[in-house]
């Protein structure tokens, strides 16, 4: 699962908590997902505070896992188990 909230105006606002626990349950709920997956950057903290709120816990470190910028980066498998 993937969110992008690019308004800055819109940051710190709870609106990504939100989504993701409106999204999960969702998930839940209708699709019968046992478990929801992400991989942020280990340096967007913004987001795994937001993700940690929602209540997804970090699983693992996936170093180089993702292309950004022409760069590998580092990233966290977090999971919430539904």
């Amino acid at each position: 699962m993937d969110q992008f909230i690019g308004e800055p105006k819109y940051w710190s606002k709870g609106i990504g908590s939100s989504f993701l626990k409106m999204m999960a349950s969702h998930l839940k709920e209708n699709m019968a997902a046992e478990r929801v997956l992400l991989d942020p950057h280990q340096d967007n903290k913004r987001a795994i505070r937001a993700y940690e709120k929602a209540g997804f816990k970090i699983i693992k470190s996936l170093p180089k896992h993702e292309m950004f910028e022409e760069e590998k980066v580092d990233c966290w498998l977090m999971e919430l188990a539904l």
